[in-house]
């Protein structure tokens, strides 16, 4: 067995169950996260979505201010010659701010798991230079690790949960059922029903936008591609023969699974809505601990989120 296989082993996780747990306060490393998930395959959907989006902040101070401006829907009126409007309209303006919570990613790997590796790769390079292959593959396990959990933080975080992990800052779904959009059907629904009914709560400015996506738990992503394998076209005839990881479409919008995402539950709305932030607060530890036959990887950063409450609507699904 390689290395590659004895970590991937170490590591090993079920869909949405991260195997690397973070205690109350994680951090990680702020520029090598930023080039790893614009590089890396297996990671977090959703943190990819806000790295394209240019909403991956990495930010030095205590806290990023993001402005919001806007103007009402219908701005437009009457105009009656020789006379000045009696309604002015104005901007509204917000903000909504990023304010980072320290996290640490602590790691034991036992040497026994190691042993049998160290100084055996396939070429056989040394002991030098299979160490440094294992800290590095090490690495990217533990941010692809990260990643996910950030994932399931951004969504699912609640500070009221009385789970450390989720206590680490409220996530999308508290905010937005808390300030925002909601879409609540009273009767069981298609999963197609279903996006129609969220996409159709969604302001017009939201719709009309572009730019806009589903993002759905696997269960609900599985029901789409089953609905669509059920029809004999072409589209059907895809869901059973091609790669079915990505995105599918409904009404030209992209869907997006998200492992994190709890059965049933999703939003639509704006790409642009999802904000993330890491502060430059960098630290990467590794310790040898000789009599606990231990090597212990720690690594510490500062990370934060926000939403643009506006530009995303919640929906529950009604199912049978």
């Amino acid at each position: 067995m390689d290395i590659e296989q004895i970590l991937n082993r170490i590591f090993a996780r079920a869909a949405g169950d991260p195997s690397l747990s973070w205690a109350s306060g994680s951090t990680m490393p702020a520029e090598a996260f930023r080039e790893f998930i614009k590089t890396t395959e297996d990671v977090s959907v959703l943190l990819k979505d806000i790295e394209r989006n240019g909403n991956l902040v990495i930010f030095g101070g205590d806290k990023s201010t993001i402005p919001l401006i806007g103007m009402a829907s219908r701005q437009l009126q009457k105009a009656v010659a020789g006379a000045a409007p009696t309604t002015i309209p104005t901007f509204s303006t917000g903000k909504n701010e990023i304010e980072p919570t320290e996290v640490i990613l602590p790691i034991n790997i036992p040497y026994d798991a190691l042993e049998d590796a160290i100084g055996k790769t396939a070429q056989e390079t040394g002991q030098i230079a299979a160490n440094a292959a294992v800290d590095q593959i090490i690495g990217d396990l533990s941010m692809a690790a990260v990643a996910n959990d950030l994932e399931d933080l951004v969504i699912n975080g609640d500070t009221a949960s009385g789970t450390p992990f989720l206590q680490t800052f409220n996530g999308a779904i508290k905010l937005v059922k808390a300030s925002g959009t909601k879409y609540t059907p009273g009767a069981v629904e298609t999963v197609m029903e279903w996006l129609a009914g969220m996409f159709n709560a969604a302001p017009a400015q939201v719709r009309k936008g572009g730019q806009t996506a589903f993002w759905v738990s696997t269960t609900d992503f599985s029901d789409l591609w089953d609905a669509y394998q059920s029809r004999n076209t072409g589209l059907g005839d895809a869901a059973i023969t091609q790669d079915q990881q990505g995105s599918l479409r409904y009404r030209g919008v992209p869907v997006k699974e998200l492992i994190s995402m709890p059965a049933h539950v999703g939003f639509f709305g704006r790409q642009k809505a999802w904000y993330a932030g890491f502060k430059r607060v960098i630290s990467v530890e590794r310790l040898r601990n000789p009599r606990a036959r231990m090597i212990e990887y720690t690594l510490t950063a500062r990370v934060g989120h926000t939403e643009v409450l506006n530009y995303l609507v919640y929906g529950e699904r009604t199912v049978a």
